[in-house]
């Protein structure tokens, strides 16, 4: 019995992978049922055995795209370090992802990002997208708070509203990037919005920062 719900897991999560390939290539809107049971060596109607339709593997597929996502700024969270280094660290992870060679997977954050402002299936897609930016917010919200106990933050600073400041910059920069890949250079980018940030912040380190 055991070995036969591990096996139904296995196959809904390769379900998954699929359909993030497939979403990767052609986008939420063009990609069909069809199209994912193909990449996923599968029938079209195993694809019904595990998922109403296609709107039902949206929204599973963002939220195993959100999982990994949380995953690795989890590991910043856990470190050692000051507040203000994990906002650094915050930053850059966000940013090497921007940077990365296989920015597809941007460009479905971008799919889902639209999905969610669109109230795709009755506000769904929605729901999801504003816990994932609330669970956003929290991770720089932490980070902002412990760098104010630790010292390296000061104090009249409001973490939420600090945290969805960045945030907005963050995606304002992704979106910039999407639009015009030849004229915005991420690196560049990248070091000015961390001392915009952490001149922002108030740390007193910030030349010790850059020189790392």
């Amino acid at each position: 019995m055991s070995a036969l719900i591990v096996n139904k897991t296995k196959k809904k999560e390769d379900i998954i992978l699929a359909a993030l390939k497939v979403f990767e290539e052609k986008g939420l809107s063009n990609s069909t049922i069809k199209e994912i049971a193909e990449t996923a060596g599968i029938g079209k109607g195993t694809i019904y055995e595990y998922f109403k339709d296609k709107n039902e593997i949206i929204h599973n597929s963002f939220f195993y795209f959100q999982k990994f996502f949380e995953m690795d700024m989890g590991k910043i969270l856990l470190s050692n370090e000051k507040g203000s280094s994990k906002l650094k660290n915050l930053i850059r992870s966000i940013m090497s992802v921007l940077r990365s060679e296989n920015n597809d997977y941007l460009d479905l954050m971008f799919d889902f990002w639209a999905e969610g402002i669109k109230g795709h299936e009755k506000g769904v897609m929605l729901t999801e997208m504003n816990k994932f930016y609330r669970s956003y917010r929290k991770l720089f919200e932490d980070v902002l708070r412990e760098g104010i106990k630790d010292g390296s933050i000061r104090k009249n600073i409001d973490p939420f509203e600090t945290s969805s400041i960045i945030i907005g910059t963050l995606d304002g920069v992704m979106v910039q990037w999407i639009l015009d890949k030849e004229v915005i250079d991420l690196k560049k980018i990248e070091k000015n919005l961390i001392n915009l940030i952490l001149n922002g912040a108030g740390v007193s380190l910030i030349k010790k920062e850059e020189s790392k």
